[in-house]
């Protein structure tokens, strides 16, 4: 009886050994899979290629350069430059699409669906930083000159203001060089737009350049172009991760041959857009707007490029007023 009850002993701790076993081995491959997608070193970047499917975003008048084409591109140089220094990076869009949901019908109600998700994957995806990519338009006459790269973020938001700081001086540096703008805060009557509304990590929106203005609308359909400005922009977020912060900010300093955004002329009075531009990301265009022969005047526009030496105050004219897209946030101030 002693013999036979020993060896129901050994089999039932036989059976829990290898049932221990095969439990510790299913959680060590856990672990590890999570381990090697995120160590704790790594940076993760989130994306944001503005537009795309339905919504083309600025177009060109002058080669039919599309937005979303330009921006998707351009993150995706990004993407590629920034896991070649082994950082996590996550998209918005991977290919010309939206995101929205089977039952959503009308370009308008996809197009904010769209922006909700993208604002929502912005706030819960855990990303260090968040970069969305545009381009813009200015729908003001032949004559007038509205052209460079500018970077904007969250106003009252310091990281945020860095991290844009440095993409702008990239830019400024690797892309071009006659660039004389400076990053500024967004916000449209007072308030936050969408995707600047209380945000959980640290973002910024680089607008590219000026699909309105002929030159730079050839520039930004050059790929070599577009490589440098994914590598500006590559370069600023390694920069602001790299750089202490807290006590400095790396502001653009004057330098010769600085100068201020054309006056714009308050005769000119701009007409609805196919483009979603920041400036409108809190105001979904109608429906029957969303046509490539005409744009919104974006707000960036109208900023001066930094303070005249001279003293005088530089000619601007306000953006027309908008009502928000606030009715989807409408549990948050902003």
């Amino acid at each position: 009886m002693i013999i036979v009850a020993k060896k129901r002993n050994l089999a039932l701790i036989a059976t829990f050994f290898l049932c221990s076993l095969l439990i510790f081995n299913l959680n060590m491959g856990h672990w590890k899979s999570i381990n090697t997608s995120a160590p704790g070193n790594k940076k993760t970047v989130l994306l944001d290629p503005g537009h795309g499917g339905e919504d083309p975003g600025a177009v060109s008048d002058f080669n039919g350069l599309k937005e979303k084409d330009v921006n998707l591109k351009i993150a995706q140089d990004v993407k590629s430059l920034l896991e070649s220094k082994d950082y996590t990076v996550l998209m918005t869009r991977e290919t010309d699409t939206l995101d929205y949901d089977a039952s959503v019908q009308g370009v308008t109600k996809k197009r904010a669906a769209d922006l909700i998700n993208r604002k929502k994957m912005m706030d819960e995806c855990g990303a260090d930083v968040v970069v969305s990519i545009h381009l813009n338009k200015y729908g003001g006459t032949s004559q007038q000159v509205i052209k460079g790269a500018q970077v904007f973020y969250p106003p009252g938001d310091n990281n945020s203001k860095d991290l844009a700081n440095f993409l702008q001086n990239s830019i400024i540096e690797i892309a071009d060089q006659n660039n004389n703008r400076v990053a500024l805060e967004k916000k449209v009557e007072g308030r936050p737009i969408i995707i600047f509304n209380n945000p959980k990590t640290t973002i910024s929106i680089v607008e590219c350049g000026f699909l309105s203005d002929k030159d730079e609308a050839e520039k930004l359909a050059s790929e070599d172009y577009q490589k440098k400005l994914a590598e500006s922009i590559g370069a600023g977020i390694l920069k602001y991760f790299e750089s202490p912060r807290g006590t400095t900010s790396p502001y653009i300093t004057d330098h010769p041959g600085s100068s201020l955004s054309p006056a714009i002329s308050p005769a000119v009075s701009p007409s609805i857009s196919s483009s979603m531009q920041p400036g409108d990301i809190i105001t979904p265009i109608p429906e029957t707007s969303l046509q490539p022969q005409s744009s919104l005047q974006p707000t960036t526009s109208l900023q001066p490029l930094r303070e005249p030496s001279s003293g005088t105050s530089p000619q601007t004219t306000e953006p027309p007023k908008k009502k928000g897209l606030f009715d989807f946030f409408s549990g948050k101030k902003g």
